[in-house]
């Protein structure tokens, strides 16, 4: 019985293309947004890293409002969810409902402000891209 917990510790998402020594990785998602929380970069080596903090200084990647929290969202249970929609509660007004239901409006709730999974895999791959163009290794 105890193996059967080892294999079931949460799975966390990394996204390795093709074993390189930088990997993006996070561990939950916003149950809200669905958007990665606390998402960062692992690189091997001390130049990978040096590579890596001189591209954030480059390209900055602004990700503070992927911060994890803890909120009362959906009931009485505590979610994971970002710093967007921890302090963007907003209310729900009727006449928004109402144009919801009749006219066919999208969204009750503002746009979360965190960053998505998309923009930050894009950005990913302009790390890599830039890394290869530059010649770094980051190959293992």
């Amino acid at each position: 019985m105890r193996w059967m917990w080892r294999c079931l510790i949460k799975s966390f998402r990394i996204y390795q293309h093709f074993k390189f020594k930088m990997r993006l990785s996070w561990r939950h998602v916003c149950y809200m947004c669905q958007a990665p929380l606390d998402p960062r970069v692992i690189t091997a080596g001390k130049e990978n890293k040096k590579f890596v903090r001189n591209y954030k200084h480059i390209r900055p990647l602004f990700t503070y409002n992927n911060e994890q929290y803890y909120s009362f969202a959906g009931g009485l249970k505590l979610r994971r969810v970002c710093y967007s929609c921890f302090s963007c509660k907003c209310k729900v007004h009727h006449t928004s409902l109402r144009n919801r239901e009749l006219c066919g409006r999208g969204r009750v709730a503002p746009k979360s402000k965190s960053r998505t999974e998309k923009e930050i895999l894009f950005w990913f791959n302009g790390l890599l891209r830039r890394a290869a163009k530059e010649g770094i290794d980051i190959k293992k």
